[in-house]
């Protein structure tokens, strides 16, 4: 999990659990799901096909859409959409989105989902204000 992220993570207590998990993930037989709040105008659901390449930046790794990075795909799914104010009394337009990945790229669903406009709210990578 990315640094401020929050979620499950699985962990063996035993070769035998070690080697079964091993193999239900090397499979693909384990689905992930993410649940993301994004900020931006209101979107569908959609796929991202976008590959990814690593940028040196300093001490941290940061990733951008490029043709000579590795093939990334995000599929996501808008659950809610919320309307909020913020400090300087701009409307904030948010969605909940439901995301999943087939491939596990380096900060993937952050730079998908900021590449369409749509960053995760608080990103202080990929999110707005930025760069």
């Amino acid at each position: 999990l990315d640094k401020g992220a929050s979620g499950v993570l699985p962990v063996a207590w035993s070769e035998p659990a070690r080697h079964w998990l091993q193999a239900q993930f090397a499979s693909r037989l384990v689905e992930k799901e993410y649940l993301c709040l994004c900020e931006g105008d209101p979107l569908d659901s959609g796929e991202i096909h976008a590959p990814l390449l690593q940028e040196s930046k300093g001490v941290h790794t940061r990733m951008v859409v490029s043709e000579d990075g590795q093939d990334a795909h995000t599929q996501y799914v808008v659950t809610q959409r919320f309307r909020s104010s913020d400090p300087s009394s701009q409307e904030l337009q948010m969605m909940l989105v439901r995301v999943k990945t087939t491939t596990g790229r380096t900060h993937q669903i952050r730079v998908h989902m900021a590449s369409i406009g749509r960053p995760l709210l608080g990103d202080n990578m990929y999110g707005a204000g930025s760069q």
